[in-house]
């Protein structure tokens, strides 16, 4: 008899654990919750994501536009600097050269910020050409400018009594 006590007592007391033990099982309502959450949370991160790499390709794109403009103005500045140098050596042969500092023609600021240094020399051996160096730089003061430069030879007009 004593054998059964210890094995009932032993079996009331071990009761309340295996109470602690058991578990329910959720309700299927409740479990399609918490995985709905989650796929969602999962969307949310990846449309977060595909949004931001949009946006950095967008802003590459437009650093890349303006770049790109910067340039195409530096280059219409260095052939006006050319096509100036010529007309001023053809009124002048004396003509050395000038920093110049365009007008602006469009709205923006940074069109206002540009220089244009025309050198001339006198052509290697051949007192009748001028060797023309133009260097435009746009805008000048900012992180990003562009710089171009072109150097050609210019053959000076002859005067009236002088034909060779």
């Amino acid at each position: 008899m004593s054998r059964e006590v210890t094995n009932a007592s032993r079996a009331k007391r071990s009761q309340p654990f295996r109470r602690c033990l058991r578990t329910k099982p959720e309700s299927s309502a409740a479990s399609r919750r918490g995985v709905a959450l989650l796929v969602a949370m999962i969307c949310v991160a990846l449309v977060s994501a595909v949004a931001a790499s949009l946006l950095r390709c967008a802003l590459v794109q437009f650093q890349q536009t303006r770049a790109r403009q910067r340039q195409l103005q530096t280059i219409w500045l260095v052939e006006s600097g050319a096509n100036r140098a010529a007309a001023r050596l053809a009124a002048d042969p004396n003509y050395k050269g000038e920093t110049w500092k365009p007008m602006p023609l469009g709205y923006s600021p940074e069109s206002m910020n540009a220089t244009v240094t025309i050198t001339v020399r006198t052509a290697d051996g051949k007192p009748e050409w001028r060797s023309v160096e133009v260097l435009a730089i746009h805008p000048v003061d900012r992180k990003h400018r562009s710089r171009v430069r072109k150097t050609f030879q210019v053959r000076l007009p002859q005067k009236a009594g002088d034909q060779s």
